[in-house]
Parts: structure tokens; sequence; C-alpha cells
């Protein structure tokens, strides 16, 4: 059984990957001020950026992996609090990086696909980044430190979907609740990502995990859609008629927060790595 150490732990990711995780792994959270109980999972309650607090749980649980999912995520508040994001996007991933590499523990970074200008589709791993807002440049900035104080780290850019915790609600939890609540929806036709499951890329990191590889690596759908795309697919899935929902276009709205339209990853690598056809 694998010791797995999981920060981040009330967020969606972190939640999930518990969840799918604790039959078959020696599964820990890692929390900061909320509570979470989760069956058959350890829970701890530390500060991430205290440094010798994060050494003394490390050595104390001797995790096999940890998953570092901890991060600040909402764009707009990074941009207005910018210190705010600094610490929860690179200051805190710096220490966790650190940590594991004097205690010779796997880490796993998961980044995002919001590093790049988003002018052309499906950025791979060799693109170079250009981000275009506070979030992106600090989760950048985690990758760079991340890969500098602990080589032997996977760092996953990635998106994904999956069903929120009651107080944190996701992407698709979102939609479901609007269309329940108003019976339409608007979602931007100019936005392109390449989202998956969680349990999906859980269970793909894991796979990658087994193949010892290191270095950034995109995990992501293979497809490229659009969000309104999207959002139609899910509306039908949750029993809505498709016409609910309304396309929008991003590149029109005046908007405080620069974004990427075009956030779409290429998975060849991972394809090539794991001979996913």
């Amino acid at each position: 059984m694998t010791a797995l150490l999981i920060t981040g732990g009330s967020g969606l990711l972190g939640v999930n990957w518990a969840i799918h995780r604790r039959h078959v792994d020696d599964v820990h959270l890692v929390l900061h001020s909320r509570d979470v109980a989760i069956n058959g999972v350890k829970s701890h309650h530390i500060d991430l950026l205290d440094l010798k607090a994060t050494t003394d749980l490390l050595e104390d649980v001797s995790p096999d992996v940890v998953i570092h999912t901890a991060g600040l995520t909402n764009i707009e508040e990074c941009e207005i609090n910018p210190q705010k994001s600094e610490i929860a996007n690179y200051l805190i991933a710096r220490n966790v990086a650190k940590v594991c590499a004097s205690c010779s523990c796997k880490l796993v970074h998961i980044s995002t696909d919001h590093l790049f200008e988003g002018n052309s589709p499906k950025a791979t791993e060799e693109t170079v980044p250009n981000p275009q807002n506070v979030y992106a440049t600090h989760k950048l900035a985690a990758e760079e430190a991340v890969l500098e104080v602990c080589p032997a780290a996977l760092v996953v850019r990635t998106n994904f979907m999956g069903r929120g915790p009651s107080y944190r609600r996701s992407f698709s939890d979102k939609i479901k609740d609007t269309l329940e609540a108003d019976n339409h929806i608007h979602s931007f036709d100019d936005v392109f990502f390449s989202p998956m499951s969680i349990k999906r890329l859980i269970d793909l990191v894991h796979k990658v995990l087994k193949k010892d590889f290191v270095g950034r690596l995109h995990i992501g759908s293979g497809e490229r859609i659009s969000k309104y795309d999207l959002t139609v697919k899910l509306a039908e899935a949750y029993g809505f008629n498709g016409d609910c929902v309304q396309p929008v276009q991003a590149a029109r709205l005046r908007n405080s927060v620069k974004r990427p339209l075009d956030l779409s990853l290429s998975s060849k690598l991972l394809e090539d790595l794991l001979s996913i056809a």
C-alpha cells in the first residue's frame, strides 16, 4: 500500500483524489482552515508556508508520494490580491518541493493550462509559456521553482471536471445549478480547452508515476472543445434541451483580467508514454 499525502485537502481535486484512492492507498489529507472528514482518510491541519511544520509532517507520515493540489484558483482574486496569489500558488509550492527533496519522496505538482498566450491550439510541453495574468505568472514561477529544488518532480498541466463538495461547486456543478434555477445559461463559444474527468486524471497520474517520468507533462482529454459545446453536452446529460445554452464571446467582454482564449493542450507525450491509442 502506498502512503499518499495530498495537499489542498478541502479543494475539488484534493477531496476527489482522497475519495478515489482511499481503498488502495494509505491516504493523508493536508488541511489549512476547513475541516474535512472522509472515511478511511487521515487529516492533518498545518500551514504549508511553515517550512518546519511541513518537514515535521512529512517525517511523521513518511509518504511515498505527495500530491500538491493546494493553491488559489480564483483568477479574479489573484489579480486583486497578488500577494495572496504569490503565497498560495508559488511560495507554498516551493516549500513543499524543498521538503519533498529533503525527504526523498516523490512529488506530483498540479499546475494549470493557463500558462500560454492562447492564440494557437493544443500547446505542447515545448510551447513557450506567456502568462497573461497574475494567476498564470505565479503558477509558472511555481513550476520553475519546483523543478529547480526537486528535479525528480512530476509537474502536471491539466484541466479537470467533477463533482465538488457542497461548499465548493465545480464548473459542471454550476452549470447544473444554473439550469435548474433559470432553465438557461450562457457559455463562451470562443474559449477552447481540453478538460477531462477528475477520475480519469487521477488514474492517469498514477499510471505515469509507475513510469518514473519526471518534468512537465500535459494531461488532458486529447480533444479541443469550446466551453459552449461542452456546456451543451452537459446540459443534455442533465436532461435539459441544448437550446437552453446560449453562446457568448469572451473576446467581446470587457474584463479587468486578461485570459487566454485557447487553453487546449496536446497530450501527445502522455499518449506515447502510456501507449494510449
